[in-house]
């Protein structure tokens, strides 16, 4: 049961990376600035997921 809901845990963490991550990219996109930048910096928020959803619940 435990290794069920860690593998979950997981996947869901995992699918929120790839889907901020996704979405920040797209949202930030400039023709100007290098692909790996960019990747960098959406990389970089899309782990750092759960904080902002905890951010916008507690609306801090």
């Amino acid at each position: 049961m435990v290794k069920k809901s860690l593998i979950a845990f997981v996947l869901f963490y995992l699918l929120g990376v790839f889907g901020v991550a996704g979405g920040y990219l797209s949202s930030r996109w400039d023709g100007d600035w290098s692909f790996g930048v960019q990747l960098l910096d959406a990389v970089k928020m899309g782990a750092t997921w759960p904080l902002l959803v905890i951010e916008l619940i507690v609306g801090a």
